[in-house]
């Protein structure tokens, strides 16, 4: 007996002909509706996306006949096309097709992240202490299983920015949790020390190294002291975050 239509079938039909006879004659729950999906084009990681589908598809349960004829609801464009173009009755559980699925678009799978990923990473150059944080949040959640106090020491050691550096050095949080309100601080007063115009700290730095390296005077001039340098060769102001 040939089953009845369902509403999904003008969605999914394109490419009941990759499914074994066995999936598409099989029915599907009349209250079933599928989700609407950021459709997968082939060009970011397939495991992302195969989480994101198996999440979404969570509270229609694991049967392999769901999973299946809706699967081609979450793709568009070149993915689309490829499953639209699969060998005639080739797949016969959802384990097949996202076998199928990854061998496919492996190509675009990301570099998996590790540990020594994490513990390399450092604050670039014309890198903002928020910028580099949002950098090493990310890498440190592509890592399976890093333990949080490993991250303590790595997030320590990856921050490059002189001030926090400085503050680190003469007063160390104990906890992460006290260790990032510290970053956040020195965070906001960079933001605001960039708002207000004022060089950053590449730019003093850089100063700084000019002033180191220039050449001795060797004439028999006297030497000045402290109070009478040109204006120019004074060194800058320091400032300092109230930690109380």
């Amino acid at each position: 007996m040939q089953r009845q239509r369902h509403p999904t079938d003008i969605i999914v039909t394109p490419t009941y002909n990759a499914l074994s006879d066995e999936l598409i004659d099989a029915e599907l729950p009349t209250n079933f509706v599928i989700p609407i999906f950021n459709g997968y084009n082939g060009t970011t990681d397939p495991y992302d996306h195969l989480l994101y589908y198996s999440l979404a598809m969570t509270v229609h349960g694991r049967s392999d006949v769901i999973l299946c004829q809706a699967f081609a609801a979450s793709l568009k464009g070149a993915a689309l096309v490829w499953m639209s173009n699969l060998r005639p009755r080739s797949i016969h559980s959802y384990e097949e097709l996202t076998r199928a699925f990854l061998t496919r678009f492996q190509a675009s799978m990301k570099q998996q992240q590790t540990m020594q990923s994490v513990m390399n990473m450092r604050q670039e150059a014309r890198e903002t202490i928020r910028e580099f944080y949002a950098r090493f949040t990310k890498v440190t959640l592509e890592v399976k299983n890093l333990p949080k106090g490993v991250v303590y020491g790595m997030l320590w050691n990856g921050v490059m920015h002189h001030d926090l550096v400085q503050s680190l050095a003469l007063d160390l949080p104990k906890t992460m949790p006290k260790l990032l309100r510290r970053c956040n601080q020195y965070a906001n007063m960079e933001e605001v020390l960039t708002a207000r115009g004022i060089a950053d700290r590449d730019d003093q730095s850089e100063k700084e190294k000019k002033r180191t390296l220039r050449p001795r005077d060797d004439s028999s001039e006297p030497k000045k002291n402290r109070t009478d340098r040109p204006l120019d060769t004074v060194e800058p102001e320091q400032y300092e975050l109230d930690r109380s």
